[in-house]
């Protein structure tokens, strides 16, 4: 019976379905968050445990519909455990915040669903089904200490009426882009939308081209590309800390999926339709998002345009259009990913007069008082900053390589010039932590046993990653090496 179910291309799908499912009774009779997070944590370890045992043999499943290959394997593996650090990291927040009921962890694992939907999907309906359930519970997570007495309702109600009017234009474009798409083509499944797309007559060709475009505008939403980038600033200081780094780390991982497929696949005879808006969508978030970045010192909305910057940078290994780009895009998402996980991690885990550090003040001699807490702050920062040898030093140099062999050479310096201005605000950073003087024990240590321990193990990944990248690079090459 097991080794069937091993085949069974949406087995982490309806894992996590009956999941959400169970929470909601348990959070409805019990009404205990301690169970009702218990159950949450544990469903996902299930849903992860069935990613990794699943044969990976690029299963086709639900007529066509659905795909299991090696970069949903990695990928889904990767939504999951950024969905363990989060809630894992926030055990301390749920506890002692009365805001945060069991409705907080039944729409994490909603849209820890919404993400596998959009990393397996293969046809034009699904896709558009993961992307709402993925987006959806993340708009009401922004708002779900609104009615918070403290003056942070104030800004999550602005945080999440911004979060969700661009995100309704997200999914509006999306739609109308797919619908054009099926227009020109007759199809909706993905792969004979490519064949298609291949042999398209020049009378509809202009149609495709035009949905094409309004995908391609869906998805900078959703990454926060420079001009689509309103939201991310604002979200990320509105939310709660744990809801940011959700939305800092699942939904990229899964649109870098999409962008995987549609670039490297689906349209890769449109090469030259998509990749200058590509080149100028990822120069302008560079330059704006390290640029509004210097100026900034609340912690949140600095990581938040510093991320603007960095969806900037991974977008350019798209334009290379091969596996090898497509590959340090998978790499660069992930190692992005678990860095961040990091920093919010270590933020999560610290608190100053009752509240979360916001103000990079805030954080004011922390080596004095935690050495150890800075250490691994400081490991993310060296990592965003691309300081070798920590592992997002690698993501870069292996893009900026890419780029000059593609003879992007200009690409390439652009990429140099920014991450030497990202360093400026980084190290004002590190300035805070290691030589400005503590606030007389403002900061507080406050995690529990669980979270500290998986902070320490994510700071050895991270620092274990960037000694020895080839494993994790190895098998980014390897997930995108047979495509469907």
């Amino acid at each position: 019976m097991l080794p069937a179910l091993m085949h069974i291309a949406w087995l982490p799908e309806a894992i996590l379905g009956s999941g959400i499912l169970v929470t909601v009774l348990v959070g409805a009779l019990c009404q205990k968050r301690w169970a009702v997070y218990q159950c949450a944590v544990g469903f996902v370890v299930i849903s992860l445990a069935a990613v990794l045992s699943i044969q990976t043999t690029a299963q086709l499943g639900l007529n066509g519909h659905w795909l299991f290959d090696d970069m949903a394997q990695l990928l889904k593996a990767a939504s999951a455990i950024s969905v363990l650090c989060v809630l894992l990291y926030s055990q301390r927040t749920v506890e002692s915040d009365p805001q945060l009921h069991h409705e907080y962890m039944i729409l994490i694992l909603s849209a820890l669903l919404g993400a596998y939907v959009v990393i397996s999907a293969m046809h034009m309906l699904t896709l558009f089904v993961g992307f709402e359930l993925m987006s959806l519970p993340l708009y009401a997570l922004v708002a779900i200490r609104s009615k918070a007495t403290d003056t942070a309702s104030t800004a999550a109600v602005e945080a999440a009426l911004k979060y969700f009017i661009t995100g309704a234009l997200a999914s509006a474009c999306l739609l109308y882009g797919l619908s054009l798409i099926f227009g020109a083509t007759g199809h909706m499944h993905l792969m004979h939308v490519m064949t298609a797309l291949a042999h398209l007559p020049l009378s509809q060709h202009h149609g495709a081209v035009l949905g094409l475009i309004f995908v391609i505008v869906a998805l900078a939403f959703k990454l926060g590309l420079v001009p689509f980038h309103v939201w991310v600033p604002d979200v990320y200081e509105g939310a709660p800390m744990s809801v940011t780094l959700l939305i800092a780390t699942l939904p990229k991982i899964a649109l870098i999926a999409l962008c995987v497929r549609l670039f490297g696949v689906i349209a890769a005879s449109m090469a030259d339709v998509w990749q200058p808006i590509l080149i100028g969508l990822g120069v302008l978030s560079m330059v704006l998002g390290n640029g509004a970045a210097l100026c900034q010192t609340h912690v949140r909305r600095l990581l938040g345009y510093s991320a603007i910057g960095h969806m900037g940078v991974l977008i350019l290994a798209f334009v290379l259009a091969q596996q090898h780009g497509l590959s340090i895009a998978v790499f660069y998402v992930l190692t992005y990913a678990l860095t961040t996980a990091l920093i919010f991690g270590g933020l999560l885990q610290l608190r100053v007069q009752g509240g979360h550090c916001e103000q990079m003040q805030e954080l004011s001699g922390l080596n004095h008082v935690y050495p150890g807490q800075a250490g691994l702050l400081l490991l993310g920062i060296f990592s965003l900053a691309g300081v070798p040898p920590i592992v997002g030093f690698m993501a870069k140099f292996s893009l900026i390589q890419g780029l000059i062999r593609a003879q992007y050479t200009t690409l390439a310096i652009i990429v140099v010039l920014m991450a030497c201005v990202a360093c400026f605000y980084y190290i004002r950073l590190i300035k805070v932590l290691y030589f400005d003087q503590s606030e007389g024990g403002a900061l507080m240590h406050w995690a529990p046993v669980a979270g500290q321990w998986c902070l320490r193990l994510h700071g050895v990944a991270v620092l274990a990653l960037g000694l020895m990248p080839a494993a994790l690079m190895k098998l980014c090459e390897s997930s995108v090496l047979h495509l469907v």
